[in-house]
């Protein structure tokens, strides 16, 4: 069993080889966004080394992510290779969890095997979004009368211009993460984005691409949502993929390109998005204003009562008075109760991924008939 331990600065040049052997210049991309993360405790990146060299890595980065209009505290985690499982694993995610923890981190994401970490909480949480454009040229875009530039690397000058786009392009799509302006100074931008110029050499449009996809883009408007997409078409040989939520300005405009979205559910052993929760009582409590809403204007509105949620290790309460909650901590008398609830279900459920009655269905959580209603306003599928 190799040695786990925590990264420490003597650590960062061999680290910064193992993950560009893995990744080649996007490894050094990974490594910086983690080291300049202004939240960065030691712990939250852990090595297994044998004979001093690193054999496996886990990378955790703080964040914060927007749900409806609840913003958690979560964290990304990154394990290096990704196929890593078993008691590796286990260790090497023990260290970071246990640093996560310290910075009041409720929800933990991650990219990977749903079948290889279903033992340690996490569970898919959204839908594979594949977007497919027509073979059509840059003039059959709709942009031949809005000139542009090509698309060229972005610098660190192009900070600013590039975050007020994101800010534009994610602000009302859930799991879309909170960036504050020291995120931003951490970013690893240069290498790793390009950005697109009008005319005038305004940047109005920015695409991030990993693995020869597209994983995040920003427009200024519509307009620019086309000119981008027609921009990366014309300077790359291989049509990239596009995998944006459905919502995103630059989705709607591969729509309206003549473009296709093909959702899917994933399979067990294919790399997906997943999450865990890691403090369910802190979970709850910053979705507390979230429930509050929900509540708002059904006919639960201005509900009283207990609903208990009891997991195999953990018992929570949310306690409502006329439509507005709280959380305690344990076992509570209550009106309601979700049951024998699962860690991945219970991400799945408070993500809006799938229903109770979905979850019900497969033995991830059970609840009275009666409870229905209310639990279907409180936790509604989110697309």
């Amino acid at each position: 069993m190799p040695t786990i331990r925590a990264v420490t600065p003597t650590d960062h040049p061999q680290l910064a080889a193992f993950l560009a052997s893995q990744y080649g210049d996007a490894g050094n991309s990974l490594l910086a966004a983690h080291l300049n993360n202004p939240r960065l405790l030691p712990g939250m990146l852990q090595i297994a080394e044998t004979d001093g060299q690193i054999r496996a890595c886990a990378l955790a980065r703080p964040m914060r992510t927007q749900l409806a209009s609840a913003i958690l505290e979560c964290a990304m985690l990154t394990v290096v290779p990704a196929d890593l499982r078993d008691e590796l694993l286990e260790s090497l995610l023990a260290g970071c969890l246990v640093a996560l923890a310290d910075v009041g981190a409720t929800v933990i994401f991650a990219q990977g095997a749903a079948q290889i970490y279903v033992e340690f909480g996490l569970a898919t949480y959204r839908y594979q979004i594949d977007i497919s454009l027509p073979t059509a040229s840059a003039g059959r875009h709709g942009v031949s009368n809005r000139p542009m530039r090509h698309l060229r690397p972005a610098t660190v000058d192009d900070h600013d211009d590039i975050a007020a786009l994101y800010a534009a392009s994610y602000r009302t799509i859930s799991y879309s993460e909170v960036r504050s302006p020291a995120d931003w100074r951490s970013w690893p931008i240069v290498g790793a984005a390009l950005v697109c110029e009008d005319a005038r050499g305004r940047v109005v449009g920015y695409v991030l691409i990993h693995d020869d996809s597209v994983v995040e883009a920003g427009a200024a408007d519509a307009g620019a949502a086309r000119a981008l997409i027609a921009v990366l078409t014309d300077a790359t040989s291989a049509a990239p993929g596009w995998h944006l939520p459905i919502a995103h300005i630059v989705t709607q405009a591969a729509l309206h390109i003549g473009g296709e979205v093909h959702i899917r559910a994933s399979q067990p052993h294919e790399s997906v998005s997943l999450a865990g929760v890691l403090d369910v009582v802190g979970a709850f409590t910053q979705l507390l204003p979230v429930f509050a809403q929900r509540l708002a204007g059904s006919r639960y509105e201005r509900w009283s009562g207990m609903l208990g949620i009891a997991l195999q290790h953990e018992q929570v309460t949310l306690a409502f008075a006329d439509g507005q909650a709280t959380v305690l901590p344990g076992s509570n008398a209550s009106n309601l109760w979700l049951r024998r609830v699962s860690l991945g279900g219970l991400a799945q459920l408070l993500l809006g991924y799938r229903s109770c009655a979905d979850l019900r269905a497969t033995g991830e959580l059970d609840y009275a008939d009666t409870a229905l209603g209310l639990l279907d306003v409180l936790f509604p599928i989110m697309g």
